[in-house]
C-alpha cells in the first residue's frame, strides 16, 4: 500500500534518478522511440513526471504494486519509470497467459492497479474482476497518450521530489513464463536493478550515448529489463518494437542508425534467412542470448556486424551476474557454443546436480551452474522454501547444466529437466540440436522425445533447411562423421518444415513440435 505522507517519493540514488539524469543529459536528442512516439530526453521525463503525478493522485505510492498488461512501447516505458519515481514495485504480466493464471499472479503480487494497453483493456478489466482485491484498471493508449487515463491537464508542469529509498527496497517483480504450474515471481530490489543498469558495457560491449538498440521483446520478459535499463543508464537511443517482424527489425536498425541488434538464435535464424538490402553500416554489435549458438549462426552474425557477443542471463541473475563471450572467443577462437566467463564482479561454479551449493566438481565435468553477482534477485515472492533451496549466501542455483573447460570458459549443456530418456540413455535435447546445426544447410533445429514402445522415448528432430534437396540421411551422416555424439543418441527421425513454432520471445517452442506434421 502507498505511504501515508503526501509527498511523491522515489530513490535519490535509485532507478528513478538514473532515468531522470539520463533524460536531463539526453536533452533534445531522441531517447524513447516507437512507431507512434519520438520522445527526446526532455519529453520522456515530462511524460513520466505527468504520469507519476496522476498515479499518485490515484493513491499509488511507495510500496504499491503496479501490474502492467502491455506490449513494448515508449508509452509503457515512461509509465514504468513513473512507477519507479513513486517508489512503487513494477510487475509486467504475460499477455498470452491464461486468464486464470493472470488472476493468480495479480493476487500473489498484491497488485494495487493494472495498467493495460487500450487494445487489451476489456480483457484486463475482466481479469481484474476475478481478483479479490479488484485492482483498479488504468488504460494506456500508446498511439495517442493524450487520450489515455494517465493524461490529465492537472499534471502539466508538475515536478516530483526524489526522496531516498533504501537499496533493499523492492523495485521489480519478474514473472516466469512457464507453460505449466504457477509462474514464479522473482523479486528484484533497487540495488539489484541498478546493478543490471550499470553492467551494460560489460554485457553488450557498448559504452557511448551515441549507441542505440531496438527492444523487440515484451515487457513481461526479463530481457526487456536487461536491454532497457543498461541503455537508459548509458543514455543511448531505445526503439521499442511491439511485435517480432524480421523485415521491420532490419528497417528499424537501418532507419534509426542503431548500433546494437540483439535477439535469441531462433529469431536470428529467421532474420538472417531473409533477403535484405537495408543500410546497416552503423551497426556495431550483433548479440544473442537465451539459446545456444552454432557455427552457422556465428559465421552469419560475423558477416552481419563487426562484433559478435553472447551472454548467459536469467531473470534471477540480472546483467551484473552475466557470463559473456565476445568475437575473439566465438569467431577467432572457433568456439561457437561457449558463453564465456563471468563479467567483472560476477562469479560461477559448477556443482553436482542434486547436490549442495558447496559440492563443486572439477573442470571438464558437467553439473549444475551456480552464479553470483550484484544484480542477483532477493528470492521468490511468497515462497520461502523455493527461495532457500535456490538462493544461499549470495549464490543462485540456475537449474541449467554446464561445463567449464580448462581455459575457464562455460558451455551450457541444457536444462536439468529437458532430458530425453531413450533406451536407458539420458540425452540433453540441446546437445543433439547443436550437433544437427553443424550441418551447413540447417538453419533451425529442435529435438523432442516421443513415446516409443521399444526405446521408451525416441529422439525426433525437426529442422528448417536452406537447401530443400538435403535428405535426413545426409544430416545423420554429417552428425556421425562429426563424432560429437554416439550413434545411439542420434535422432531416429528427422522432419523438415518451412518454419518451427516459437514463443513470445522468439525461442523455439518445443511443445508445439508435437503438433507438427511432415
Amino acid at each position: 500500500m502507498p505511504a501515508d505522507d503526501d509527498e511523491l517519493t522515489a530513490p535519490s540514488n535509485g532507478v528513478a534518478n538514473v532515468f531522470a539524469m539520463a533524460c536531463k543529459w539526453k536533452g533534445q536528442d531522441p531517447f524513447f522511440l516507437d512507431p507512434y512516439a519520438r520522445w527526446s530526453g526532455n519529453e520522456a521525463l515530462q511524460q513520466a513526471t505527468a504520469a507519476a503525478v496522476v498515479l499518485r493522485s490515484l493513491g499509488i505510492g511507495k510500496g504499491s504494486v503496479i501490474a502492467f498488461f502491455c506490449a513494448s512501447s515508449a508509452r509503457h516505458a515512461v509509465v514504468f519509470f513513473a512507477g519507479q519515481m513513486l517508489g512503487a514495485v513494477c510487475c509486467a504480466l504475460h499477455t498470452k497467459d491464461t486468464d486464470l493464471r493472470l488472476m493468480k499472479t495479480l493476487s500473489r503480487v498484491g497488485a494495487d492497479c493494472l495498467i493495460s494497453d487500450h487494445e487489451q483493456v476489456d480483457r484486463a478489466r475482466r481479469i481484474a474482476e476475478g481478483v479479490d482485491s479488484q485492482p483498479r484498471v488504468i488504460r494506456l493508449d500508446r498511439s495517442n497518450p493524450e487520450r489515455d487515463d494517465l493524461a490529465q491537464a492537472t499534471a502539466a508542469g508538475r515536478a516530483i521530489n526524489l526522496a531516498p529509498v533504501a537499496p533493499e527496497h523492492d523495485s521489480v517483480i519478474l514473472c516466469s513464463s512457464g507453460t505449466t504450474g504457477d509462474p514464479k515471481c522473482v523479486v528484484h530490489t533497487q540495488a539489484s536493478v541498478l546493478a543490471t543498469a550499470f553492467a551494460g558495457p560489460f554485457v553488450y560491449g557498448v559504452s557511448d550515448p551515441s549507441d542505440g538498440v531496438v527492444v523487440p521483446m515484451s515487457p513481461s520478459f526479463a530481457a526487456w529489463l536487461h536491454n532497457v535499463l543498461p541503455f537508459v543508464a548509458l543514455r543511448g537511443k531505445i526503439y521499442f518494437q511491439d511485435r517480432f517482424d524480421p523485415f521491420d527489425f532490419l528497417k528499424i536498425l537501418s532507419d534509426e542508425r542503431l548500433t546494437l541488434a540483439g535477439h535469441v538464435p531462433s529469431a536470428w535464424n529467421i532474420i538472417l534467412g531473409q533477403e535484405f538490402s537495408d543500410d546497416l553500416s552503423n551497426l556495431r554489435v550483433a548479440f544473442f542470448s537465451g539459446e545456444r549458438g552454432s557455427e552457422k549462426l556465428i559465421r552469419e552474425l560475423a558477416a552481419f556486424a563487426p562484433a559478435v557477443r553472447t551472454a548467459y542471463l536469467a531473470s534471477e541473475g540480472g546483467c551484473a551476474a552475466a557470463v559473456v563471450a565476445s568475437r575473439d572467443l566465438l569467431v577467432e577462437g572457433n568456439q561457437p557454443t561457449v558463453v564465456g566467463q563471468p563479467i567483472p564482479g560476477a562469479d560461477l561454479k559448477i556443482v553436482e546436480s542434486g547436490g549442495g551449493f558447496d559440492d563443486v566438481i572439477e573442470a571438464g565435468q558437467t553439473g549444475e551452474i551456480v552464479i553470483t553477482g550484484r544484480s542477483l534477485a532477493k528470492g521468490y515472492l511468497g515462497d520461502e522454501k523455493l527461495t532457500h533451496e535456490n538462493f544461499q549466501n549470495g549464490w543462485w542455483r540456475t537449474g541449467d547444466l554446464g561445463v567449464v573447460d580448462s581455459q575457464g570458459h562455460l558451455t551450457i549443456r541444457g536444462r536439468k529437466d529437458n532430458r530425453i530418456n531413450s533406451g536407458g540413455i539420458k540425452i540433453h535435447a540441446e546437445e543433439v540440436e547443436s550437433s544437427i546445426l553443424m550441418h551447413p544447410a540447417v538453419r533451425q533445429a529442435a529435438v523432442v522425445g516421443v513415446e516409443d514402445p521399444e526405446f521408451g522415448e525416441r529422439i525426433d528432430a525437426h529442422v528448417v533447411v536452406d537447401d530443400k534437396s538435403i535428405s535426413p540421411t545426409e544430416i545423420l551422416e554429417h552428425m556421425k562423421n562429426a563424432e560429437i555424439l554416439p550413434s545411439a543418441v542420434l535422432p531416429k527421425a528427422i522432419h523438415f518444415h518451412d518454419e518451427l513454432p516459437t514463443g513470445p520471445t522468439g525461442k523455439i517452442y518445443r511443445k508445439g513440435l508435437f503438433d507438427l506434421a511432415d
